[in-house]
């Protein structure tokens, strides 16, 4: 049986989102697609590349610093990019809709249609 799992959350401890989805497959859920919204949103993006928990982690460590000297707009974009640089081919299904209440900006994004 296939399974679709949406993720929620805001601050900080959402990020550990994407150690979460490895978990839930390592005992067997098949996750069919990720639906998340908030900060979990950056490690569901990281499980829909099928980044190895390496890579995550590294990834979620320049996110922390750069969170230190930049605005988070900023330091998602650098996150993002550093996830598409070291994706693998073939993308889980992701759903992603979520918004930076300080400055009103929207994020809406899906990698597929079901």
């Amino acid at each position: 049986m296939k399974t679709g799992v949406a993720l929620s959350g805001c601050d900080i401890g959402g990020i550990s989102a994407y150690h979460i989805l490895r978990r839930l497959e390592g005992n067997g859920l098949d996750i069919a697609m990720v639906s998340a919204c908030g900060m979990p949103a950056l490690g569901a993006l990281c499980h829909a590349a099928s980044l190895p928990e390496d890579t995550y982690d590294a990834l979620a460590n320049d996110f922390l610093h750069d969170l230190q000297g930049e605005d988070i707009d900023t330091a998602v974009a650098n996150f993002a990019e550093k996830v598409n640089l070291n994706r693998i081919d073939g993308l889980r299904p992701l759903a992603i809709c979520t918004a930076n209440l300080a400055d009103g900006k929207a994020v809406a994004f899906t990698n597929a249609f079901m």
